[in-house]
């Protein structure tokens, strides 16, 4: 005598993020109890969508950071020049002064 397993569908849906997708699993008669996968593939989801916006926060504030930082490297470089400069003109206005007072 061959016995038919009843097949039903299980459907999950989860978590509003760019990756959202339904998922259908096949039921059997001596499979894995349906709600402990449930539970947790719900787990997964939760622990997923957590991650998932903390990788968007720490993106924002790379971005942030990195924003800053180039502010920052622009600003050290004006200042440097305007050392370079303002060294250059003093070692000028030395050596004029030089003259002026040996000639």
């Amino acid at each position: 005598m061959v016995r038919k397993n009843k097949q039903e569908k299980h459907q999950i849906s989860y978590g509003e993020n760019p990756f959202e997708q339904t998922i259908i699993f096949d039921r059997k008669l001596r499979g894995y109890s349906a709600e402990q996968v449930d539970d947790y593939v719900a787990e997964l989801a939760k622990e997923y969508n957590r991650m998932y916006s903390e990788l968007t926060n720490l993106k924002n504030e790379y971005l942030l950071l990195k924003t800053r930082n180039d502010f920052l490297e622009n600003n050290v470089n004006a200042i440097s020049d305007t050392l370079i400069r303002a060294e250059i003109i003093a070692d000028e206005m030395a050596k004029s002064s030089r003259g002026i007072v040996n000639g």
